[in-house]
């Protein structure tokens, strides 16, 4: 269960009610809540955010306030930057590198480390790009795209551009991919 609320700098939060109500509705319902896995996200854009009470369940285990939280795969910072998941994820595929590498020693064909570059490491690049992908900087677009940058180098060589290994692959730079998908998802 996901609990938000909009306070603005003079607001009074209601979080603490809503908790209690979903505390409440979790006990007539045996359903255990574990304060322990639960977390606070307080996102603020202020220099200086106001400063609350922290939110608790049944007024004795108080809920970690952090600074980011994983939802469903994807880094939200508290200050909606992408940078820890744009890491996470560059930290991902890149050790999915190695298994191309690996492949390509094999002397597996270009045409299928492509299929598994597509399957196993663009894939990863790419996922939830929708949530991220206008928000994104150039500077964090530039380090996914150095991986795949970094793969076609692995399949086709030095001696091929990276430009030139994207026509031969017949896929496209992962800029315009996550254009693509954002595009098709909000149409």
């Amino acid at each position: 269960t996901t609990v938000y609320e909009v306070v603005d700098s003079r607001g009074v939060s209601q979080a603490q009610n809503a908790i209690n109500e979903i505390t409440q509705w979790s006990e007539i319902n045996k359903f255990q809540l574990h304060p322990k896995k639960c977390k606070e996200l307080r996102i603020s854009f202020s220099r200086s955010p106001a400063i609350r009470e922290l939110v608790s369940i049944n007024e004795t285990a108080i809920i970690d306030l952090v600074k980011s939280v994983k939802v469903l795969g994807v880094i939200i910072q508290d200050n909606l930057k992408w940078n820890q998941h744009i890491d996470a994820t560059v930290k991902k595929a890149a050790k999915r590198l190695y298994f191309l590498i690996q492949l390509k020693r094999a002397h597996v064909p270009a045409k299928d480390l492509v299929c598994f570059y597509i399957a196993c490491i663009q894939s990863v690049l790419l996922y939830a790009c929708q949530v991220f992908h206008y928000s994104l900087p150039e500077y964090l677009s530039s380090a996914l795209e150095r991986v795949q940058t970094r793969a076609m180098r692995i399949i086709y060589g030095y001696d091929v551009s990276y430009i030139d290994a994207l026509k031969t692959a017949n896929i496209n730079s992962l800029s315009q991919r996550r254009s693509e998908l954002c595009q098709s998802f909000f149409q």
